[in-house]
C-alpha cells in the first residue's frame, strides 16, 4: 500500500534512486504515520479542547504535497485534468463528486498513455474477424 505523502516523496527522487531508498522512505513514512496515529489518538481521547478548524489540516497536507508535485512537474495537464475533473465531478453529483472525479483521472491516464504509446497494429486487429 502507498501512501499520498510516500508517492509524493518518491515521485520526487531522481530517476535513478535506488530501491533501497524508496523502500527506506516508505519505510519511514509508514512508521511516522503509525507514531502519529498512535500520538494523535491518546492526545485526542484525552483533549478536553475545542477542536473545530482542525478538519482544514488534511486539505492543508494536498496543497503542500501538490505544490511539491507543482515544482518537480514535466508538465501540468495532469493538475489540469484533476481540477477539471473535480469540477465536472461536483456538477454531475455533489454527494458522490471524488468517487467520479478519480474515474476521470484514471480515464484521462489511460487515454494519455494510448496517445503517448499507440497500441501495436496487431494488438488493433485481434479483435477484428475470425476467419483468415
Amino acid at each position: 500500500m502507498l501512501t499520498d505523502e510516500t508517492y509524493s516523496l518518491i515521485t520526487t527522487e531522481k530517476k535513478d534512486a535506488s530501491i533501497d531508498r524508496l523502500v527506506l522512505i516508505a519505510l519511514f513514512d509508514y512508521s511516522w504515520w503509525i507514531l502519529g496515529s498512535l500520538i494523535g489518538g491518546l492526545l485526542g481521547a484525552a483533549a478536553t479542547i475545542e477542536l473545530a478548524g482542525f478538519d482544514f489540516v488534511l486539505t492543508s497536507l494536498f496543497a503542500m504535497l501538490l505544490c511539491e508535485q507543482w515544482r518537480g512537474r514535466v508538465n501540468s495537464k495532469p493538475l489540469w485534468v484533476a481540477l477539471i475533473g473535480y469540477a465536472v465531478a461536483r456538477f454531475i453529483s455533489a454527494d458522490n463528486a471524488l468517487a467520479i472525479a478519480i474515474s476521470i483521472c484514471a480515464l484521462s491516464a489511460i487515454l494519455f498513455a494510448f496517445q503517448k504509446h499507440p497500441l501495436p497494429k496487431i494488438a488493433r486487429s485481434a479483435g477484428g474477424s475470425c476467419h483468415e
